[in-house]
C-alpha cells in the first residue's frame, strides 16, 4: 500500500540533473487526492473555480475535485468515454469523446456544442488528447485507441487515417496537420508556439515524442522529427510543456521504476523524475499560480508542488485575449476615451442659458442647437460604426478628436443661430465616435461578462455627463462660454489621440467570425424572434427613440429648468452630475443582470423603473425634491441605451457589431434630439416643463411596450427558429 512520505525533502522527487534543481520545492511531498478510478486520463484545472476535473474513462465519466475542501464529486456521467480535455481562450471546457467519437465544447450555459465529428465525410476514429493555440485553433489527436474494443468506448471500423487535426477558429474548418504519426497520442505547444510536440504511442521499437515546426501562420507544421525516445517500458502518453520550455510527461508501465511522470528539458535531456506507485497517464499544472502539478494515472489522481512555474511568464503569453488583463486595460483606456470625447455632448447641455442669452435667441431656438447636435452625434454613430467594422478603432478615435477640436474651434465664433447650430452639427458627429462604436469594439473582447463590460464603457458618456458640467460652468462663470469652447477644443486634441493609439491592438480572431459554432457567433438569429435583421434593427431604432425622448426632459432640460425655477443654473448643473453620477452604478448594475438574464428583460426593468422615475418629477418641484428625482432617475434609467448593444450582439454576427450598435444607440441619440426640442417647444407654448414632462412619460409607455413584444416573441422563439 502507498504511502506519502512524512519527510521533507519527498524522495519520490528524483533530480537527474543539475537544471532541475531550480524546479524542485523541497518543502513539498506528493499527496493522493482520490483512489477508485479504473484508467483516469484528461486532467484540466480551472483555476477561477479552484477545482480539478479528470477523466475516468472506463467508469464513463467526469470527476471533480476542490481545491478549498478536498471533496471529490462526479462532474459528468455519462461522459461519452471522455478522454483528454482543455480550456479555451474564454475559459470553456473542450473535451475529447471516445464513444461519440467527437470534440465537444461546454457552453456557459451548459449547452454542448460539437466543434469536430467527422472529416472528408467520414466519421472520425477516437479524439483523445487536445490543446488549443493562442490564435484560438483547436488541435487534437484521433488514434483509434476508443474504437479497438469496449473498455473505453464501442468497437467500430476505423475511417480515417489516425491524424493530428486543426480546427480553425474563424471558418470552423477541419484540416489534417500530421498523419505520419504512430498512434498519435498526447500534444502540447513550446511556450512560444514555434513547435508541437507529439507522443507517437505506436512508434517501434519503443515510443517517442515527436517534434513539429509550427508555420508562421500557424496554419500547417513542417516535418516532424524524434525529440525523445522513451527507450523500454517508457510509455510517455499526456504530458504538459511549462514556461521555461521543459516537458512534464506521464510515464511508466514497463517497470515500477520508471512509473512516475519524468521530465525533459526543451533538447530532450531527461532532468527529473517524480515517483508514483503505477504508471501516470496525464498531467496538467493547477493551484493559485500554476506550480501545483495534479498527475493522473491508473487508479487515482496524485498531487505535487514540485515547479517553480514563473507565473508572470505565463500571463504574458495569454494577456492579449477575451476576458484577458488587457481586456480590462483596454476597457479602462475605451471609458477614459469616452470621458473626454463625451464634452461634445453635454457642453451645450450647460452653456444653453448662456448661449441664448448671448445670441438672442429664443429657448425653442437654443433648443434647435441642440437637436443638431444630436441628430450630427446619430450620423456619426452610424458612421464611425461602419469605419470601425472596417478599419478599426484607432483611425476612427483620431478623426474624432480631429473634429471635436474643430468643431469647439469654430463655435465661438459664431454671431448667430444659422451657424452655430452647423458648427453643433460637427461637434455631435464627432464626439460620436467615442459612444457607440466604443461600445461595440470593446464588445469583441469579452464574452462572460461582455454585459458588465458593454455597460461599462458606455459609463464613460454618463462619466463625461457627471464630470462636465460643474466644470463647465465653472469655467462659463469665470471665462464666457467662448472662452470654454476653446479649451474644451484644445484638451480633446491634446488628450484623445494618445489615448486613441493605445487601442492599436486587434480583437481576436474567433472573435469576428458569425460561423455558427465559433467563438464569436451570436447567440440567437433574428429569424429566432420571427424577424428579419432589418425587421428587428427597426424594432430596436423605435425603441431608443422613445426611452430617449422620454430621457432628454431631465437630462437635457433641467439646468434650465432650476434656473426658470429661479434655484440657479449651478443647482442644475448639480442635479445634472448626480443624476448622471447614478447613472453610472445603474448602467454597471444593469451590465451584471444583463450577464444573467440577457438584454430584453434589462432593457424592460430599465423602461418601467425610468417612466416611475419621471412621474416624480410632476409630484413636487421643490428644490430638495428636485435633487432626488434626479438621483431617483439617474439610478433607474442608466441601463436602457446599453441593453440596446447587448440585444444587438446577441441577435446579429459580430462582424456586423459596429454598425449595427452604431445604428441603435445612435437611435436613442433621435430621441434625445426630438425629446430635447418637444420640451422646449412646449416649454414656449405652456411657460413651464409640466407639459414636458407628461410628453416624456407617454414615449416611455412606447418604449416598454416594445420591451414587452420582444420579450413575448422571445418567450416563444422555439416556434420560430
Amino acid at each position: 500500500m502507498w504511502q506519502p512520505s512524512e519527510r521533507y525533502p519527498d524522495p519520490a522527487v528524483r533530480v537527474l540533473d543539475p537544471s532541475f534543481n531550480q524546479y524542485r520545492l523541497v518543502l513539498a511531498s506528493v499527496e493522493r487526492l482520490y483512489t477508485g478510478c479504473r484508467w483516469s486520463e484528461g486532467p484540466v484545472w480551472f483555476g477561477d473555480g479552484r477545482y480539478l476535473l479528470w477523466s475516468d474513462i472506463p467508469n464513463n465519466r467526469v470527476l471533480r475535485w476542490d481545491e478549498e475542501t478536498g471533496n471529490v464529486s462526479i462532474f459528468r456521467k455519462p461522459s461519452n468515454n471522455a478522454n483528454g480535455h482543455t480550456r479555451d481562450r474564454r475559459g470553456r471546457l473542450i473535451a475529447c469523446e471516445h464513444d461519440t467519437r467527437r470534440v465537444v465544447r461546454f457552453e456557459y450555459d451548459g449547452a454542448i456544442t460539437v466543434l469536430a465529428d467527422s472529416h472528408d465525410g467520414k466519421p472520425l476514429n477516437s479524439p483523445n488528447d487536445v490543446v488549443v493555440k493562442s490564435d484560438g485553433s483547436i488541435w487534437f489527436t484521433d488514434p483509434t485507441f476508443g474504437i479497438l474494443g469496449y473498455y473505453e468506448g464501442h468497437k467500430e471500423e476505423s475511417e480515417n487515417r489516425p491524424a493530428v487535426y486543426r480546427l480553425d477558429p474563424t471558418t470552423g474548418k477541419l484540416a489534417v496537420m500530421a498523419d505520419d504519426v504512430p498512434g498519435p497520442n498526447g500534444l502540447a505547444f513550446s511556450p512560444d508556439e514555434k513547435k508541437l510536440y507529439v507522443v507517437a504511442s505506436r512508434a517501434e521499437p519503443h515510443r517517442t515524442i515527436l517534434s513539429y515546426d509550427v508555420s508562421t501562420d500557424g496554419t500547417t507544421l513542417g516535418k516532424g522529427s524524434v525529440l525523445i525516445d522513451a527507450g523500454p517500458g517508457g510509455s510517455p502518453d499526456g504530458f504538459r510543456v511549462d514556461v521555461d520550455g521543459n516537458l512534464w510527461c506521464g510515464w511508466g508501465m514497463g517497470s515500477a521504476e520508471l512509473d512516475g511522470v519524468r521530465i525533459f528539458n526543451p533538447a530532450g535531456k531527461p532532468i527529473g523524475h517524480i515517483d508514483l506507485p503505477e504508471r501516470c497517464a496525464n498531467v496538467c499544472f493547477g493551484g493559485r499560480y500554476r506550480n501545483r502539478q495534479p498527475p493522473v494515472h491508473g487508479g487515482e489522481p496524485l498531487a505535487l508542488r514540485p515547479l517553480c512555474q514563473h507565473a508572470g511568464r505565463a500571463r504574458r503569453l495569454i494577456m492579449s485575449g477575451v476576458e484577458s488583463s488587457y481586456a480590462w486595460w483596454r476597457l479602462a483606456a475605451s471609458v477614459t476615451l469616452s470621458t473626454v470625447g463625451g464634452i461634445g455632448m453635454w457642453c451645450l447641455v450647460v452653456a444653453l442659458p448662456s448661449i441664448q442669452q448671448d445670441l438672442g435667441i429664443t429657448r425653442a431656438d437654443i433648443s434647435f442647437a441642440y437637436t443638431m447636435n444630436t441628430l450630427g452625434f446619430f450620423a456619426g454613430g452610424v458612421t464611425w460604426g461602419k469605419m470601425v467594422d472596417k478599419r478599426g478603432i484607432v483611425l476612427t478615435a483620431v478623426l474624432s478628436a480631429t473634429g471635436l477640436a474643430l468643431g469647439f474651434a469654430l463655435a465661438p465664433l459664431s454671431t448667430a443661430l444659422p451657424m452655430f447650430a452647423a458648427v453643433q452639427v460637427l461637434i455631435g458627429f464627432s464626439s460620436a465616435a467615442t459612444f457607440a462604436p466604443l461600445v461595440a469594439d470593446i464588445s469583441h473582447w469579452f464574452d462572460r461578462r461582455r454585459g458588465i463590460a458593454v455597460a461599462i464603457a458606455a459609463s464613460g458618456n454618463y462619466l463625461a455627463g457627471a464630470i462636465w458640467p460643474t466644470i463647465i460652468q465653472t469655467l462659463i462663470h469665470d471665462h464666457g462660454w467662448r472662452v470654454t469652447y476653446w479649451a474644451a477644443g484644445t484638451l480633446c486634441f491634446a488628450a484623445m489621440i494618445p489615448l486613441a493609439l493605445t487601442l492599436r491592438r486587434k480583437p481576436p480572431p474567433e472573435q469576428m467570425t458569425g460561423a455558427p459554432g465559433t467563438a464569436g457567433a451570436a447567440a440567437h438569429t433574428p429569424r429566432s424572434l420571427g424577424l428579419s435583421p432589418n425587421a428587428l434593427q427597426a424594432v430596436l431604432i423605435v425603441a431608443g427613440i422613445g426611452c430617449c425622448v422620454a430621457m432628454s426632459m431631465p437630462q437635457v432640460h433641467i439646468v434650465a429648468y432650476c434656473a426658470d425655477l429661479g434655484y440657479g443654473v449651478a443647482r442644475g448643473a448639480e442635479m445634472l452630475s448626480l443624476m448622471l453620477g447614478f447613472g453610472i452604478v445603474s448602467r454597471i448594475a444593469s451590465g451584471w443582470i444583463a450577464d444573467r438574464v440577457g438584454g430584453v428583460k434589462t432593457l424592460l426593468l430599465g423602461s418601467t423603473l425610468q417612466c416611475v422615475a419621471l412621474v416624480f418629477y410632476l409630484i413636487d418641484d421643490s428644490v430638495t425634491s428636485l435633487y432626488l428625482a434626479s438621483a431617483m432617475f439617474g439610478l433607474f434609467q442608466g441601463g436602457i441605451v446599453p441593453s440596446y448593444a447587448i440585444i444587438v450582439r446577441e441577435y446579429f454576427p459580430p462582424k456586423e457589431a459596429g454598425f449595427r450598435v452604431g445604428l441603435a444607440i445612435s437611435s436613442t441619440l433621435i430621441g434625445m434630439a426630438l425629446g430635447g426640442w418637444m420640451g422646449g417647444v412646449l416649454f414656449d407654448m405652456t411657460g413651464s416643463y409640466r407639459a414636458a414632462f407628461i410628453n416624456g412619460i407617454a414615449w416611455n409607455l412606447l418604449n416598454g411596450a416594445v420591451a414587452w413584444w420582444l420579450l413575448f416573441r422571445q418567450n416563444r422563439r422555439n416556434v420560430y427558429a
